[in-house]
């Protein structure tokens, strides 16, 4: 999902127009997964739900995928 969605979100900022824009949403929502989907929305309306992770537990899960330290 990450890689689609920030294709999207380049695709997004890399024009002004607003045909281009919409032509990068509905080839994203044409085979978006729905649960995907419905994310990107919440996401791009402000509407993300609260208290799914806590940026503690976001931030250690980051550190131990990548082996970085903390400091």
């Amino acid at each position: 999902m990450m890689r689609r969605f920030t294709e999207l979100c380049l695709r997004l900022d890399a024009t002004t127009s607003t045909s281009a824009k919409t032509d990068a949403l509905v080839e994203y929502f044409a085979d978006a997964d729905p649960a995907d989907a419905a994310w990107v929305v919440a996401i791009f309306t402000g509407q993300r739900p609260r208290g799914s992770a806590s940026s503690r537990a976001v931030m250690q899960l980051a550190m131990e995928a990548s082996g970085v330290p903390r400091w």
